[in-house]
């Protein structure tokens, strides 16, 4: 029993060790639905959310959120930014 759980998680890590040598990569684009749940009054919208390499040690994060109140013309945005 204990050979076949060693042997299963063997194979299940062979893709990661795989793409680990690759190396690791900050450059990437996503983007995404969000939502807020209060007691009172719900909101929902979009965001993205990106990372640049610009040397191989500083990379600049960043992302972005917009939400509008249900029922309401109230809108917010988030902005977020770093550096690493």
């Amino acid at each position: 029993m204990k050979r076949s759980l060693f042997a299963l998680a063997l194979v299940a890590a062979l893709p990661l060790a795989a793409s680990a040598a690759d190396g690791i990569s900050y450059n990437y684009v996503e983007g995404g639905y969000t939502q807020t749940n209060t007691d009172g009054a719900d909101a929902d919208g979009f965001g993205a959310n990106g990372s640049i390499a610009i040397h191989p040690n500083f990379h600049i994060f960043g992302g972005w959120q917009n939400q509008e109140i249900e029922d309401t013309n109230v809108r917010f945005d988030q902005w977020v930014h770093r550096l690493g």
